[in-house]
This record gives C-alpha cells, structure tokens and sequence, in this order.
C-alpha cells in the first residue's frame, strides 16, 4: 500500500463519517440550536450547526426538510 492508498483510504472514512453525522439529522435536525452570530447571517437568519471533527455543517430547517448550506472548516468560524 503506497501513501496516496493511505490517503484515499483515510479520505474516505472522514467522508463517512461526515455523511453519517449529516443523517442523524433526519432525527435531531431541530434539537441544535439556531446560530445567531454574525457570521452565519450569509447563510440566512434561521441556520443552525453542528460539528464534525474540524468541519461545521451549517443548515436550515424548513417545514421538516434539511437543507445543507454549507461544510466549511470550523476554524473559519469566529466566535467557535
């Protein structure tokens, strides 16, 4: 196994994790609490947010459909 092996095997458990968290939101979607720094405004008033390792999903709930707005890295987010 060479490094870019490494790196695609490696790639792809962090995406499943990613997605696996982003599915748990079929069932806890509203618990998370609306942001109200600044920060998110860009993504609309109502945005909420939660973490994975160093990524942040920011989304949007309307009439029980998750709307994904963005997957940024947690460090661009001031105030975190």
């Amino acid at each position: 196994m060479n490094k870019y092996d490494i790196i695609v095997l490696a790639s792809a458990k962090y995406i499943r994790g990613l997605k696996s968290k982003i599915a748990k939101l079929a069932h806890s979607a509203e618990s998370y609490p609306i942001q109200t720094r600044s920060f998110f405004r860009q993504y609309g008033f109502t945005v909420r947010a939660i973490k994975y390792k160093k990524m942040s999903v920011v989304y949007l709930v309307v009439n029980q459909t998750v709307y994904i707005r963005a997957i940024i890295p947690s460090a661009t987010i001031r105030g975190l």
